[in-house]
């Protein structure tokens, strides 16, 4: 099967749990069948609606520049030149199947397109996005749960979009240069003043034709070393492809490895070689962050060489984009400015009333009922978003509780280390919806309280994307013993784990399926969660965790200290209660719900797929 699935983000930018899950899903799923992904991304450098092809750790995908610039509160919903790029896209990759996985930034004309062209469209329904265009997580801004869906409210969160916020931030990206990722320094530039060490002095600066668009390159023919000394503060990233020109590839030749190389050795390597290996592409594009440079200043080499029985007198490489991104917070502290500029211009130009904001709400609940009607199956991984979705008015015959897949392989082996004091962890997105702030509060009641000296908070979670938030926390935890740890890469989960006794989820949003919970359960770590939503779904109290008050710090803190009193405590909650799917079985399931949709039998093995759809095609 050819199979492509819609998300609103991707790794490596972008790795909460629908992302994860999403990627997870399709190298699965990629086992047997050709898997590609579409997603959007934000890029000031890029004009909304540009797209490219690459590839994520052998994925392929499309990346369409979104810079959530809304002419008008419908483009959120239904945007007609989204709907143009997916259109085209699926001329290129002609999918037997399209599997929805989040909308956001999308357009809800995909599923009739898909339709019109006989494709099967699956949804996975990762929250209410459907229900509530603000994110799909049902809350107002004073973080109040939406548990009915009351129009005046949607028009009043409805101000952020439309005219008024089109023309604001336009003029803030065109004065202020509003924007972060592809507004970096070229290293292309600097090229000047690089070592270049090439035996055969083929080192220069050209021009690639790469996804349709010409681009400039450094071409380094095998073997070369050009050597940068740049100035790269912690948290700097480098974006790049690598590429092989065309032309040569009717010629004799090898395959190119191309390496990155840092003061303490190989940062990033990939080979390419797409004259011998059909499925190498010609070109790959990625990304890798750079350490900090010592004493100011990093030394930086982009290596090519030969495959070591490659004969590469006709092969020509190249490297392309070769810009520095700057650290996410040194990107917020510049933009201050155009954000503050960005709101006060939005204000002055949103003068729409509320009675017509609420009518085009009442417009876009009246399309999402209508145009979900043409899904052929919609899958909820936890019991609560099925009722509050078919509550919302999906099709109840079409909605399937059907919980995410698990990569328990990346948990196992799995042994806990010894601690004097109990570890209480959170690991997710540092934003206000998540409640951390509750939990920051909590847990300092919970030291005042008696815990401190035998209890310590880990928070991981990327301070860059909120920076204000995440100063307000660090300013409220300041005494207490809470430290603040950063992001980590999902694949050392395992090693996170290992240093947590509990791991709290103090969310005030319905949570779906937090994957979190799910890691929690495969290592046998209680949960202390809210009492909402998905979250209540997978942990019972008394059973695999503690439940507490959503919002309720107080509430929080006793169930902290509660623990804290007796570890021992925590031994009669490490009990899975809640059943885990691997995400082996998750895709075979998914395959057998595609092929039923294509009307082929459903088969015990997935080896007869390929064999049943082309069987079915040549009738």
């Amino acid at each position: 099967m050819r199979i492509l699935q819609v998300i609103h983000d991707f790794l490596p930018h972008h790795a909460a749990g629908s992302e994860l899950y999403t990627f997870y899903l399709a190298k699965e799923l990629q086992k047997r069948h050709s898997v590609y992904v579409m997603f959007t991304e934000v890029d000031h450098a890029k004009a909304q609606y540009h797209y490219r092809r690459s590839s994520y750790q052998g994925l392929p995908f499309y990346e369409v520049v979104h810079n959530h610039r809304y002419r008008r509160f419908e483009d959120t919903y239904a945007d007609v030149r989204m709907d143009r790029v997916f259109s085209r896209i699926l001329d290129e990759v002609r999918p037997d199947v399209v599997h929805l996985q989040h909308l956001l930034n999308h357009s809800l004309g995909y599923i009739a397109i898909a339709k019109q062209r006989g494709i099967p469209v699956v949804f996975t329904l990762h929250d209410y996005w459907l229900s509530c265009f603000n994110g799909g997580q049902r809350i107002r801004p004073d973080l109040a749960v939406c548990d009915q869906i009351e129009v005046g409210h949607c028009a009043d969160c409805a101000r952020r979009f439309g005219g008024g916020a089109y023309l604001a931030s336009t003029l803030a990206s065109k004065v202020l240069g509003f924007g972060a990722r592809g507004n970096g320094r070229s290293l292309l530039d600097r090229l000047a003043s690089a070592r270049v060490d090439a035996p055969n002095n083929f080192v220069r600066l050209d021009r690639f034709n790469l996804g349709g668009e010409p681009r400039p390159v450094l071409i380094a023919h095998p073997p070369a070393r050009v050597e940068f000394v740049l100035d790269a503060p912690a948290g700097t990233r480098l974006d790049f492809a690598v590429a092989m020109a065309p032309s040569t590839f009717a010629k004799p030749g090898g395959g190119v490895t191309f390496e990155i190389h840092g003061p303490d050795g190989l940062l990033w390597s990939r080979s390419l070689n797409p004259k011998a290996v059909a499925e190498d592409r010609r070109w790959v594009e990625d990304g890798v962050a750079l350490p900090a440079g010592r004493s100011g200043n990093l030394t930086l080499s982009l290596v090519t060489r030969s495959h070591p029985t490659a004969d590469n007198q006709h092969c020509t490489a190249g490297w392309a984009g070769l810009r520095l991104a700057e650290p996410a917070a040194a990107v917020q502290e510049r933009l201050a400015p155009a954000k503050a500029l960005f709101r006060s211009v939005e204000r002055f130009l949103s003068t729409e009333s509320e009675a017509k904001r609420a009518a085009r709400v009442e417009r876009r609940l009246e399309r999402v009922r209508a145009a979900c009607l043409d899904v052929d199956l919609f899958l909820a991984p936890s019991p609560f978003l099925r009722r509050k979705m078919v509550e919302f008015g999906l099709p109840a015959g079409k909605v399937v509780e059907s919980d995410y897949g698990m990569r328990a392989d990346l948990l196992q082996p799995f042994r806990r280390k010894p601690s004097d004091v109990v570890r209480f962890g959170y690991i997710g997105s540092l934003v206000p919806h998540k409640g951390v702030h509750v939990l920051v509060e909590a847990f300092r009641r919970a030291s005042l309280n008696g815990a401190s000296g035998r209890a310590v908070l880990k928070v991981h979670g990327n301070p860059s994307w909120f920076p204000d938030y995440a100063g307000r926390l660090r300013a409220a935890a300041s005494g207490a013993p809470i430290e603040f740890l950063g992001e980590f890469d999902n694949q050392g989960a395992a090693e996170i784990f290992a240093g947590l006794d509990v791991l709290v989820v103090p969310s005030v949003w319905w949570e779906n399926a937090p994957i979190t919970i799910h890691e929690a359960i495969l290592t046998g770590t209680p949960v202390i969660a809210s009492n909402l939503g998905g979250m209540a779904d997978f942990v019972r109290h008394g059973e695999n965790g503690l439940l507490f008050r959503a919002g309720d710090a107080e509430d929080l803190a006793r169930q902290i200290a509660w623990v804290v009193e007796d570890p021992s405590r925590l031994e009669a909650l490490r009990q899975p209660v809640v059943p885990m799917k691997t995400m082996a079985q998750d895709a075979t399931d998914m395959e057998q719900r595609y092929l039923e949709l294509l009307g082929a039998p459903a088969v015990s093995g997935p080896a007869t797929a390929g064999a049943l759809l082309e069987g079915k095609a040549r009738r």
